[in-house]
């Protein structure tokens, strides 16, 4: 328990370490507009991670120091998102023999966008390598487009270098999941990706699972979590995005409401009771009370589900979707009794 001055007067304010479906909870590029300030501040279901991308982090410093101060939240920071392999490191990374100094330049660069954090590091938690690096290096995607024996050549060498770096080294770097595994064959990635990393280290992976149920959502989050477990048991897991989900050029199936919000987390909380709470994040993607400024041309009146793209709808804010989510997961626990009184 911590206090906190709020209206004047010190209030004690549960931790989010307090509940355990709240220690997951998230919300990527989760923005204050006031309507966060208003929950009570005794809510054990008090929300525990933001997501940013570093190359906006400068823009956004205040905020997510204030979410941290505040609040407790710690924010993840994605990077690699404007710096992608050039032809040359794909080349190198994709070869018959590797060595980490042909890529060098790549390492310099990443080195480079991860510094757009530096004045946010007290209050970040792990650093996310790329965002699906299977997808291509082409629009509407601009990922990394390597294979999982690629990508695991990539993490391995630029983990090692990101431990050397005093900065940055407290921070764990996550391993990204595969994206598109409808069309993509996923597990075949997992599977060279821990044959390239060998006995290197790996601090986690973020992963991103989707579905239009609860159900379909959990099967979606497990089979990952399974494979990973089979290429390195117990590695820590964040997932950095969950939604009803759709094909790009589709409206989402459903709206997500407080009965999509509270089976994802007891989902997540399910699994991690009998898996030593390995799933250490769930981020929601996404509904931020700025209407995620960066792209907010997308979000005009009409962009409702049903009449335009998942992305527009879903990444729209909605008060009563952001209620839902923000209420989500188990209540906080009663107060313990008073103790009873002293005998005469």
């Amino acid at each position: 328990m911590k206090w906190m001055l709020i209206g004047g007067m010190l209030a004690a304010v549960m931790s989010t370490e307090a509940n355990a479906q709240a220690g997951v909870k998230g919300a990527m590029w989760l923005r204050l507009n006031g309507a966060y300030n208003s929950y009570p501040a005794g809510d054990a279901r008090r929300v525990a991670w933001n997501l940013d991308v570093a190359q906006d982090v400068p823009a956004w410093t205040g905020e997510i120091n204030n979410l941290n101060s505040s609040f407790g939240v710690k924010t993840i920071v994605r990077f690699g998102y404007s710096t992608r392999p050039s032809p040359a490191d794909v080349i190198a990374l994709e070869g018959a023999t590797f060595s980490c100094n042909q890529i060098d330049g790549l390492m310099a660069n990443l080195d480079g966008e991860a510094n757009n954090a530096a004045g946010v590091l007290g209050a970040a938690g792990p650093f996310i390598l790329a965002n699906e690096p299977n997808l291509p290096a082409t629009d509407p995607y601009n990922e990394w487009g390597l294979s999982g024996r690629a990508y695991g050549r990539a993490y391995a060498c630029y983990l090692a270098r990101w431990k050397a770096n005093p900065t940055f080294s407290s921070h764990p770097l996550l391993a990204s999941g595969p994206g598109g595994c409808g069309s993509f064959d996923c597990p075949a990635f997992y599977n060279t990706f821990f044959t390239a990393l060998g006995a290197s280290a790996l601090d986690g992976f973020a992963i991103h699972a989707y579905g239009a149920t609860p159900s379909n959502f959990t099967s979606d989050f497990t089979w990952q979590v399974d494979r990973i477990n089979q290429g390195r048991s117990g590695t820590p897991i964040y997932i950095t995005e969950y939604n009803p989900g759709a094909a790009k050029d589709q409206p989402l199936p459903v709206e997500p409401g407080s009965a999509y919000f509270d089976g994802c987390h007891a989902a997540v909380a399910s699994y991690n009771s009998t898996h030593g709470n390995q799933i250490k994040a769930l981020l929601y993607f996404i509904d931020s009370p700025d209407s995620w400024t960066r792209h907010a041309a997308d979000c005009a009146p009409q962009a409702t589900p049903g009449t335009s793209g998942w992305w527009q709808s879903s990444l729209c804010y909605s008060a009563a979707r952001y209620s839902a989510w923000f209420n989500s997961g188990s209540a906080a626990p009663p107060p313990p009794p008073p103790p009873p009184p002293p005998p005469p």
